[in-house]
């Protein structure tokens, strides 16, 4: 065994490892490793040439902490990636069947590391399928609230010779007299963190965050902690008749000393232009040299009533309520009317009137609200293409339309201008999902959580991508780091519910199903949605009339449609209802007659209730309505994640009616697949059993029962199911499958009462 200290770097195969720096660099490509992926490497080379086992790897990289070997899997899929290698075609990782892994790369120690000149920021935290258009839907609700634009690389760092690299400016205290100043004082702030944004090298922490320290006495020590800020900027403005003082001082978190402080006396109309000078003073002094290359992106007004109602409009706008979205809407208006020129007044009324539609925070008519968008949006074009906010909001549409490439183009040009935008790296994140580059994904809502570290959307979004990756334990320490920051927003309880449940944790996650659907309320838009979530657990456990209120509850929120009636076909299914759930399969197929969710999930259910014809029409109607080769519906993603493989039963089916060429070639694409996902590192409970199904209709007993185990341990959990799929059918005399299935009823018995308990209010918390 190679020894190699955690200070010396060494070359594997073509890459530079620098351990120190968790960094991977092969001529000018560099990546910065999450530390389990770099110990990963390590030992791996520390191995060359030797085959290490999944165990090895649990008790050495893991610490025995790995739960189950999806873990390993998955960041095995990842380090493959940032080394570029092909698991069908390695050069540097191989994978021994049944045994484990081999680095096969030559490995040499070279020295010492580089200095630490960060790549790609500052070293990363470690880190669900796809969540459902409703995360991108309420996110998108959150979208852009996070108003501060900030930096032009993925998780740029400052330059070298900076002395400082980043910066909070928390809002201006009002120290006048009546104490109605504050929108100006917040104002100037929001401003100051755009314009320092626009400088190279400035990492500047987004307006969320930053304000959440209005009025505290936590110490400037503890904000910098926070914040992961070197420096904060405070002041106060106070207005006195004729004239504004404005004092803004400059603190050193690490000290709490003061390194620069300032006055400033201007008559009120003048008042605006006193963050011009604020930034130019500390910009020259603190990141001497740097000249802000896009600072006419951001030009504002030279009119001080179109200044200051733009001002009272971003007071209220952030507030995000439907009232204070009116308001808003009313004092940009008069911002725009006052100076017809004010791109910025013009690009922030087409955001009011996207949030102040009633499918988001407000009141309007979606169609009004879609029109003054629109309007607003395009004399914010006219005025400057090159306004960040304008570009984050053309992006949108163009990526609404399918144009993906066109809202990639502009969602860089944004992050170009303004490298410190949070907004827009969660922007990107949602195109990059869409696009398919979930490891990209993860990256740029790493970057939008440093920008923002304590908005709780881009909480959610990273614990989205790492729920994407399967890394569950990160997921969810983001899902609570999101609820710790706003415990009464819904949507994290309802994630981290879904979350819980696919690890098994069926009474936590009917807990916090149950504490999203109460914060939601049960008139409320997306309450529906935690209901049926709710319901499901509660079918899941056998308490059948508890899932169907649930499911009451969640049509009556307005959930409709296949998700309504299929969750209703399983509740019959599970308790042996033949006739009844045909009944309501035959309903939904005529209310649905080009659904494709009807006839896929139909094949299903006709092939349980023992109807093979019926099965292989309904699945080969499916087939006949895909209307390009991109609807791929015998591979639903959301089905596999389950453990439904539609093509899979569909082989079954053929294999039984005698047409084994068609059997032939949809299992080996089945399996081809599912091994492909297992590889990428997309392995959910769901995908394990699937491989489980694979090898049952291989007639490989012992490899399915293996499987099944796995899949179970991972946190399977659908007994229902297990004892009525028709893949296992041959298995349910077999007394192993039957000690494995009474023992997955056992795990499921514990967490009904543990459900019970809670219920009765013995405990409070599902987490």
């Amino acid at each position: 065994m190679m020894k190699i200290t955690n200070s010396e770097a060494l070359k594997v195969g073509d890459w530079l490892v620098e351990p120190s720096l968790l960094r991977i660099s092969r001529g000018r490509d560099a990546e910065v490793l999450e530390p389990r992926l770099m110990d990963l490497l390590v030992y791996l080379a520390q191995h060359a040439g030797e085959t290490v086992s999944i165990d090895e790897l649990a008790d050495s990289v893991w610490e025995g902490r790995a739960v189950s070997d999806q873990p390993i899997y998955q960041s095995m899929a990842q380090l493959r990636k940032a080394l570029e290698d092909d698991a069908h075609h390695p050069r540097y990782i191989v994978t021994v069947s049944k045994k484990g892994y081999r680095l096969i790369a030559p490995v040499e120690i070279v020295g010492q590391p580089s200095p630490a000149v960060e790549t790609s920021g500052k070293a990363r935290p470690r880190r669900r399928p796809m969540p459902p258009a409703l995360a991108l839907m309420l996110a998108g609700s959150y979208l852009f609230l996070s108003t501060s634009d900030v930096s032009v690389s993925l998780e740029s760092a400052g330059p070298a010779n900076a002395p400082y690299g980043s910066i909070a400016v928390l809002p201006f205290t009002d120290m006048s007299e009546d104490h109605d100043f504050q929108y100006f004082g917040d104002g100037l702030a929001g401003e100051l963190i755009n314009q320092f944004a626009t400088h190279p090298g400035m990492q500047v922490v987004a307006r969320t965050s930053s304000f959440t320290f209005r009025d505290s006495a936590t110490t400037v020590q503890d904000i910098g902690r926070a914040l992961g800020a070197d420096l904060v900027l405070e002041g106060s403005v106070r207005r006195d008749g004729a004239t504004v003082r404005v004092t803004a001082t400059l603190i050193r978190t690490d000290t709490g000393y003061r390194i620069w402080s300032q006055s400033y006396e201007p008559l009120a109309e003048r008042a605006f232009m006193v963050k011009n000078q604020i930034v130019h003073e500390i910009a020259s002094n603190f990141w001497p040299g740097e000249v802000p290359q896009y600072a006419g992106a951001l030009r504002f007004t030279n009119n001080s009533e179109a200044a200051e109602a733009y001002y009272l409009g971003q007071f209220h706008m952030h507030r995000r309520r439907a009232d204070s979205l009116d308001r808003a809407i009313d004092y940009y208006e008069k911002a725009v009317e006052f100076d017809p020129e004010f791109a910025n007044a013009f690009a922030a009324l087409a955001f009011a009137y996207f949030l102040a539609s009633e499918d988001r925070y407000g009141d309007l008519p979606r169609d009004e609200a879609e029109q003054e968008y629109e309007i607003a949006l395009h004399k914010a074009q006219v005025l400057n293409d090159r306004l960040p906010r304008v570009l984050l909001l053309l992006a949108g549409d163009a990526m609404d339309a399918g144009r993906l490439e066109e809202s990639e183009t502009m969602i860089l040009k944004a992050i170009e201008v303004n490298p410190n935008f949070a907004s827009a790296y969660q922007t990107y994140g949602f195109l990059l999902r869409m696009m398919g580059r979930n490891r990209k994904v993860l990256e740029a809502n790493m970057t939008a959580a440093r920008i923002d570290p304590l908005g709780p959307v881009h909480r959610v979004n990273l614990a989205d991508s790492y729920h994407d990756l399967a890394m569950l334990p990160e997921a969810e320490v983001e899902y609570l780091r999101a609820i710790e920051l706003d415990p009464d927003w819904h949507l994290p309880y309802a994630f981290l519910a879904g979350l819980h449940a696919e690890g098994g944790r069926l009474a936590s996650a009917i807990s916090l199903g149950q504490q999203a659907y109460r914060l939601e309320g049960p008139d409320a838009r997306f309450a529906g949605r935690a209901a049926m979530e709710v319901g499901y657990s509660l079918f899941t456990l056998g308490d059948y009339e508890q899932a169907e209120t649930w499911f009451a509850r969640g049509t009556e929120a307005g959930v409709d449609g296949w998700f309504v009636a299929n969750h209703h076909i399983q509740l019959m299914l599970a308790q042996d209802k033949y006739d009844a759930a045909a009944e309501l399969l035959t309903s939904w197929q005529a209310r649905e007659p080009e659904s494709p969710n009807v006839f896929v999930l139909g094949g299903l259910y006709r092939a349980m209730m023992n109807q093979p014809d019926a099965a292989i029409a309904m699945l080969e109607h499916a087939l006949s309505l895909q209307a390009t080769p991109d609807d791929d519906f015998l591979y639903t993603q959301d089905f596999i994640n389950w453990g439904y493989l539609p093509a899979l039963h569909l082989s079954r089916l053929y294999a039984l009616s005698g047409q084994d060429e068609l059997a032939v070639s949809l299992l080996d694409d089945s399996e081809d697949r599912i091994r492909h996902m297992i590889d990428d590192g997309i392995g959910t409970s769901g995908v394990i059993y699937l491989l489980a199904s694979i090898a049952a209709e291989r007639g490989n007993r012992q490899e399915a029962m293996l499987a099944l185990q796995r899949a179970i341990g991972a946190g399977w959990s659908e007994a229902w199911f297990l004892e009525r799929d028709p893949v296992f059918s041959d298995f349910r005399e077999d007394d192993e499958f039957a000690a494995l299935l009474d023992g997955l009823k056992e795990r499921l018995a514990t967490e009904r009462a543990k459900a019970d308990e809670n219920d009765s209010g013995t405990h409070t918390s599902g987490f």
